[in-house]
């Protein structure tokens, strides 16, 4: 009986330290981002002449109504902010 609790119990301490070894070498993958992946993401999401001012180019943004949201255009309190698409 002792020796089955014993396996068991070196069983879930051998699992639990294989986890935190596949937790940690995956944290440490996240952290190796190059500074050119990251120039290229903001690029995608910036605007064609460069701001990311929240307006949509080639498109419309129109803001509604009165809520929470600050409208990109005229920095008001706003309800819903509807932007046209573009492609």
């Amino acid at each position: 009986m002792k020796k089955g609790i014993f396996t068991a119990l070196l069983f879930t301490v051998i699992v639990a330290l294989y986890s935190l070894y596949l937790a940690n070498g995956k944290c440490v993958y996240k952290s190796n981002i190059s500074s050119l992946l990251l120039e290229n993401i903001e690029a995608l999401a910036a605007d064609e002449d460069g701001s990311d001012d929240g307006e949509v180019v080639g498109g419309k943004i129109r803001c509604i109504d009165v809520g929470s949201l600050d409208c990109p255009l005229t920095h008001e309190k706003v309800k819903y902010i509807v932007r046209g698409y573009s492609l």
